[in-house]
């Protein structure tokens, strides 16, 4: 049988009856929503809307409007915007023209999103379409009837999806800020007025996903609070702004992400715009409702989807961020409203945090493992090297260190407190000033990650991720790829071997499919087979076929040892052992794989250097030289091979962030062995 057909017999005889009976009845629920939003129209009247209010006499329901006795509070504060603006100013003067600079260039629809490059959307925006390919979604479909594109691709859902997110209004109300530009102001009215006018409520694309509908309220919120003393703000727009939001809470609530064989960050996404909503339009009869709804659902989803050792169980360092910024923002609006969530998820949103901590490398970024999609909830600032807020995430930090008062996390978050001051406003700055001069990092050592099988390595100037865990999402896959005993290195100041990244989901199913595959990994694979089976049409899923487990952490005397095993080709009778031992001063990895079999088998070891590194293959000695002129050593020895075995490149691709794909070059050892084999790679910086 072949793998393929492998891999759709198990899927279905792994979905359970349960999961099959909800996939009917919800479309045959949405089939009858379908017919009544088809003849009775989907937009709110005035009158259902005054009906909808406490307080029907006074339908502008925001804070400093709303008529009720309990004000909502936001993060930011409209009358202290003049302190926020002066500490901004104090601490990072260069962002103040960078974010006006982009504010400019959103407000004259220019976007530059999912690696589409700055481009001109138009005088009037085309919010249906995916503006990298042009193709353009019918406004008119019903958001139910609304799919990605069938492989083999061809143009990216996502793209309208990520516009409409509508973050880019924070870029527009910090600029207001900084420089009291009401054009900013009447463009922020513009824009949601003509979202709401040519977006119908359930018809087009940008209803299709639950979890956009959820941060597009979010980001209106911030909007709103940046412009909120604007005239450009008028009772009218407050009208249809409001009933707009309505729609927005209902929407959510009717059709929660809750409902499908894995609930993921997709939920968490609903609750928190949910949630938002909830708390800050008090004037709705059913904001209670849903505060109290999310209030809960939030808690009891840490415990489903974050271990006790604070990692996502989606597998992926992408998810891990934007999870953790969902859970941070909605614990500080429900804190600063007076609703606090017990020590229990608190505790372990601080080791979410933790993670982080022992993630980040020596120059402020995050190792890529599984998807990454440039997924933010909010983006609090516009960042001076565009691309690095794909894999700086030392923000949370920042945020967490004001939230549980640790240093240690001030410490590693360095410079990166922008973010945090627009959350936490005084308390972070003044948390900040609390450091003094104090610019020592903190003291951190090797650690290990069980329950997602992440494993760092850390030296004194060298960073060893290594993946070697289950399949992600309770072994669905979903965000999860075949990295099983994949590295990453860090050293000198430079990323020597990668993880290949994503490069997109559906807009391109082949280069979905080469990214997360075995070989676009440095692990090794054998027989030319994935290590777990994968139908190239499911681009979510991943069907387990081993288990990978660590025997031991040894750590100390500036030595580090990591023994992991991976079952996966347990299938075709193969046991694959690696070991890593990192030496700290001097610098030296060395990673030696054991593979035993019964028959004679191809083996292939991949490493993949980063791009900007110039590669020279010797007899016995690969070099690796960066830009600066620094040089990686990869020593190297196979036993037990059936035939001479030698390094070769080939052609491959490397993904820095969602929508970019560059060429690149992979280095490939192939060799046939039966019985025992070992290959060990030793790795050293040249003239240490």
């Amino acid at each position: 049988m072949s793998p393929i057909r492998m891999f759709r017999l198990q899927k279905i005889q792994t979905s359970s009856p349960g999961v099959l009976v909800r996939r009917i009845i919800d479309r045959v629920v949405r089939s009858f929503r379908k017919i009544r939003s088809d003849i009775l129209g989907t937009t709110i009247s005035d009158a259902a809307y005054a009906r909808a209010l406490i307080d029907p006499s006074d339908q502008r329901f925001l804070p400093g409007l709303s008529c009720l006795d309990s004000t909502p509070v936001f993060f930011i504060d409209t009358a202290r915007k003049e302190e926020w603006a002066r500490r901004i100013r104090q601490d990072y003067p260069d962002v103040i023209p960078d974010t006006i600079a982009a504010a400019e260039r959103v407000s004259s629809h220019k976007f530059d999103l999912m690696g589409s490059g700055c481009r001109f959307l138009g005088d009037q925006i085309n919010w249906h379409q995916d503006f990298k390919t042009g193709f353009t979604f019918r406004k008119q479909d019903y958001y139910a009837a609304i799919q990605p594109a069938a492989c083999p691709g061809g143009y990216d859902i996502v793209l309208p999806w990520e516009l409409s997110r509508c973050q880019h209004f924070v870029w527009m109300g910090q600029a207001y800020w900084f420089n009291g530009d009401q054009r900013c102001a009447v463009e922020f009215v513009n824009q949601v007025q003509d979202w709401i006018k040519e977006n119908p409520p359930e018809y087009g694309v940008n209803w299709a996903c639950t979890m956009d509908v959820a941060i597009r309220a979010v980001n209106w919120f911030w909007g709103y609070f940046f412009f909120e003393d604007s005239a450009a703000l008028n009772n009218s727009f407050m009208q249809q702004f409001g009933k707009s939001l309505l729609t927005h809470g209902r929407f959510i609530l009717k059709n929660l992400e809750n409902r499908r064989e894995i609930i993921g960050n997709h939920y968490l996404a609903n609750l928190a715009g949910l949630l938002y909503l909830g708390i800050l339009c008090p004037n709705f009869k059913e904001a209670a409702k849903w505060r109290a709804f999310c209030l809960k659902e939030l808690e009891i989803q840490m415990t489903r989807q974050v271990h006790p050792d604070g990692t996502d169980f989606e597998d992926s360092t992408n998810y891990q961020r934007l999870v953790t910024e969902i859970y941070l923002s909605a614990v500080i609006l429900a804190r600063k409203n007076g609703y606090r969530f017990p020590e229990t998820m608190m505790d372990r949103l601080e080791r979410m945090i933790e993670v982080f901590m022992h993630l980040t490398r020596q120059d402020g970024t995050v190792p890529q493992v599984g998807d990454s999609d440039n997924g933010r909830l909010h983006r609090l600032k516009v960042w001076e090297i565009p691309d690095r807020e794909w894999k700086d995430f030392r923000y949370l930090l920042a945020i967490g260190a004001v939230l549980f008062e640790r240093r240690d996390f001030a410490l590693a978050a360095g410079d990166q407190w922008e973010e945090a001051y627009w959350l936490l406003g005084k308390e972070a700055w003044d948390f900040r000033d609390a450091l003094e001069a104090d610019i020592s990092s903190p003291d951190l050592s090797s650690i290990l990650f069980p329950f997602v099988g992440w494993a760092v390595l850390r030296g004194t100037d060298s960073h060893v991720l290594v993946t070697a865990g289950p399949v992600g999402q309770n072994g669905k896959g979903g965000h999860s790829h075949n990295d099983e005993l994949g590295f990453e290195l860090f050293v000198s100041g430079q990323s020597w071997l990668v993880d290949t990244g994503t490069g997109c989901y559906t807009a391109d199913y082949l280069v979905r499919n080469r990214l997360r595959s075995t070989a676009s990994h440095n692990t090794i694979r054998v027989d030319g087979e994935e290590q777990h089976l994968f139908d190239p049409e499911e681009v979510f899923r991943l069907n387990p076929q081993g288990s990978t487990a660590i025997p031991g952490l040894k750590t100390g005397n500036g030595s580090e040892t990591l023994s992991v095993e991976n079952t996966a080709y347990a299938r075709l009778d193969v046991s694959h052992t690696r070991k890593f031992e990192l030496q700290s001063e001097p610098f030296e990895l060395i990673v030696e794989d054991r593979l035993i079999t019964t028959d004679l088998r191809e083996f292939e070891a991949f490493l993949h250097p980063h791009p900007e590194l110039e590669v020279l293959i010797e007899e016995q000695l690969i070099h690796l030289t960066n830009p600066s002129g620094k040089v990686l050593q990869i020593e190297w020895v196979v036993s037990g091979a059936a035939r001479p075995a030698r390094w070769t490149q080939e052609e491959s691709l490397y993904s820095p962030s969602y929508g970019i794909v560059q060429e690149n070059r992979a280095l490939k050892l192939a060799w046939r062995a039966q019985g025992e084999t070992m290959l060990k790679m030793t790795m050293t910086m040249a003239g240490s």
